[in-house]
């Protein structure tokens, strides 16, 4: 519905249909009517509105996170990205949990929001299988006044375009699958990346486990100093059992002294 709704939100972003930052009343009528057509629901304008605000309140979010100090935006992964210790800074600044919303939730319409609260068209496929984001002219033509009082008077009516909504809705449950597969397989990808990872969790806690001298508190305690990456990365560069003990019993004892 999100992606439907943001390809009617950018036929309507044409004069006529939009001045500023606000729609107009009669897009607004017609943008409902067709959201509604297409599921079958019975949302009211003030609904779908609040959706399209909470979608523009989401893409500021992430905007501005994307530019504090530290932050960047993967476009593979679709998501804010920064190493864990700016992460923690960061909330340490808000004094917030709210802070860490976006700390690795995916955000895929980043791309196709651009456009309509920037000022900057991309060429964006909406099913975002491909991405691509080079500038080009906007240059939108508005559907015919035809076209709209149509629409807006069979959704007025309760009428469903059976075989023209049957189409469409094949058309846009292909393209939402095809979203679907594509997610899990990129992820899936950056999942198994993650086992690659010389400096994994995993390999650090077996090295631990070899280790003469530790408890099994000790043990505990180590698990959470190595969540941070730069902390696994020093524990497995040692070269020999001795310094990753002493090492490791260091980073316990100052773990314990802020306890």
């Amino acid at each position: 519905m999100k992606v439907y709704l943001i390809n009617v939100l950018k036929d309507h972003d044409v004069p006529g249909f939009r001045t500023q930052n606000a729609w107009s009343k009669e897009a607004w009528t017609n943008i409902f009517c067709r959201v509604n057509t297409m599921f079958g629901t019975s949302f009211s304008p003030n609904q779908v509105k609040q959706k399209e605000q909470d979608l523009k309140k989401d893409y500021r979010s992430v905007k501005d996170l994307s530019a504090e100090s530290g932050f960047g935006w993967d476009p593979e992964r679709i998501v804010v990205d920064a190493p864990p210790s700016v992460w923690a800074s960061f909330a340490a600044r808000k004094n917030s949990k709210d802070a860490l919303h976006w700390q690795d939730r995916p955000f895929p319409y980043y791309d196709a929001l651009a456009p309509l609260y920037d000022g900057e068209l991309y060429i964006v496929n909406l099913d975002f299988s491909q991405r691509s984001t080079t500038p080009v002219n906007h240059t939108q033509v508005a559907p015919s006044s035809t076209q709209i009082s149509t629409e807006v008077l069979e959704c007025q009516r309760g009428k469903k375009q059976k075989g023209k909504s049957s189409s469409s809705n094949d058309g846009f449950h292909e393209r939402y699958l095809k979203l679907k597969k594509e997610e899990i397989d990129r992820f899936a990808a950056i999942e198994e990346k993650k086992l690659e990872d010389p400096y994994s969790i995993n390999k650090c806690i077996s090295v631990l486990e070899g280790l003469y001298g530790l408890q099994m508190g000790d043990i505990l305690v180590a698990s959470d100093i190595f969540k941070s990456k730069e902390n696994r990365e020093v524990f497995l560069s040692f070269s020999t059992n001795a310094l990753q003990l002493t090492w490791i019993k260091r980073e316990i004892d100052r773990q314990q002294t802020l306890l």
